[in-house]
């Protein structure tokens, strides 16, 4: 791991593209307002089955989070992998947040994927995939997904930032993978966990994807 990042540093790579941000603003409501929405279930609803929430790869909610959680060790990350070269060879963008490793630390682990024999995208044209995957490195910089275990439901700044970059590439996203829990909490208990997943809820709704939070069960 490289030296912790100062805050001006990660202020510059955040950018996820050259002239991203200059269009439209996030679509954020006001943090402090409660957005709760009550709908009757009347008997026009029950005339025919109710749609089901789509499911990106048959596991991963739209606009939704979906928690990987596991010990150490156990290709969590290679998962993560395997699912963004798929989306991505389908056209979509992914977009992975690292808190962990860092970016060079994905470029092997892509290389790896299409170029080890027995993994499912082995002998892969990186081509078809480099420019549907970015990765944004917040690692060493401490940075966490809510302001403070004081302040669990004020989401970091950095995190709408994230949202603005993402739209202005203009492009379909397939899904948001958060890496990892453990290091976006400011806490490892149950209300930390939960304070993360609104956060993560709300950039699948911003984005209109699923989101996936990694999580380290050793760890929390």
């Amino acid at each position: 791991m490289s030296q912790s990042k100062s805050h001006s540093d990660h202020a510059q790579q955040i950018r996820l593209a050259n002239g991203a941000g200059e269009r439209g603003q996030v679509p954020v409501d006001d943090q402090n307002k409660s957005n709760l929405q009550f709908r009757k279930l009347d008997t026009f609803a029950l005339n025919k089955a109710p749609q089901r929430k789509k499911m990106k790869n048959g596991w991963m909610p739209e606009r939704r989070t979906a928690s990987i959680s596991s010990a150490g060790g156990l290709l969590k990350s290679t998962f993560i992998i395997y699912q963004a070269i798929k989306v991505a060879a389908n056209g979509e963008l992914v977009v992975i947040v690292s808190a962990e490793d860092e970016t060079e630390d994905y470029f092997a682990k892509f290389y790896a994927a299409i170029k080890t024999q027995g993994s499912p995208h082995f002998g892969r044209d990186i081509e078809d995939i480099a420019s549907r995957i970015v990765i944004l490195d917040i690692s060493g910089s401490g940075e966490k997904l809510y302001e403070s275990s004081e302040r669990r439901g004020q989401r970091s700044p950095w995190v709408d930032q994230m949202i603005t970059e993402v739209l202005a590439l203009s492009m379909k996203v397939g899904f948001v993978a958060f890496e990892t829990a453990s290091r976006l909490c400011h806490g490892e208990d149950n209300t930390d966990f939960a304070a993360a997943i609104t956060v993560t809820d709300h950039v699948a709704m911003a984005l209109d994807c699923p989101s996936v939070l990694t999580h380290h069960t050793g760890k929390g």
